[in-house]
């Protein structure tokens, strides 16, 4: 019904799934927050191993 409402206006109605992550924006954010947390985290500990602190 809410479809045919969106067409018959002349609209394109795309209905996507309700929790998907590769296409929810926060969880986009968040993903790359932690990739770089960890790539941070990674860089820290290879900066003390090689013993340059």
């Amino acid at each position: 019904m809410l479809k045919q409402l969106i067409t018959d206006a002349g609209h394109e109605c795309i209905f996507l799934p309700k929790f998907h992550c590769e296409l929810n924006s926060i969880e986009i954010v968040c993903s790359c927050q932690l990739f770089c947390h960890l790539l941070y985290m990674l860089i820290i500990l290879i900066y003390k191993v090689l013993g340059a602190v």
